[in-house]
């Protein structure tokens, strides 16, 4: 048995390197883990619902401008009125704009309370106020044919011209043509 003994504390001596590393390999991976963990926990998600004033779920665009950067995100609400953006560097500051068909638009500053990383925005949208137009009269009139302006030389060469003419197609073909006065 002291044969045995001797082979477990040589294989117990062999091993002793690699279990003396083992807690340094989870330091570096705990170390490796942690700015990974960091970068999570920094991401903001704003979230919400955007209702009617009779609570129904509205269908509308959602437009979310991180704080100090202006870095903007778009979002569309579901068929339940729900909606979620998430910045992964999260500031804390956002300004959201909600807007839909038929409705008022509405704007609302939202900022991290503590360490909060959800932050919550509901929206109640009023329907837009129905725009009338004054009446408007629409008339219009048949053209009138115009006549040529009387020549400036008191008509003698435009009245000798058409005479010309009207003999030229009248020898032409005196049977189609008659030119009467």
């Amino acid at each position: 048995m002291d044969g045995m003994a001797a082979i477990n504390c040589r294989s117990a001596r062999r091993f002793r390197p690699a279990a003396a590393a083992t807690p340094m390999v989870f330091a570096l991976l705990s170390l490796a883990v942690r700015p990974l963990a960091a970068q999570d926990s920094s991401a903001d998600v704003i979230r919400g619902r955007v209702t009617d004033d009779s609570s129904r779920a509205i269908v509308a665009t959602i437009m979310v401008t991180r704080g100090p950067d202006r870095l903007t995100q778009q979002a569309t609400t579901d068929s339940s009125g729900n909606f979620r953006v998430r910045f992964d560097q999260g500031t804390g500051d956002y300004l959201v704009y909600v807007s839909a068909p038929g409705f008022s638009s509405a704007r609302r500053r939202v900022q991290r309370q503590t360490d909060e990383h959800e932050l919550v925005a509901n929206f109640t949208l009023a329907r837009a106020p129905v725009a009338t137009l004054d009446t408007i009269k629409i008339t219009g009139k048949k053209p009138t044919s115009r006549r040529p302006a009387p020549p400036r030389n008191g008509g003698t060469e435009s009245t000798d011209r058409s005479r010309r003419l009207s003999q030229a197609i009248s020898m032409r073909s005196p049977a189609r043509c008659r030119i009467s006065r």
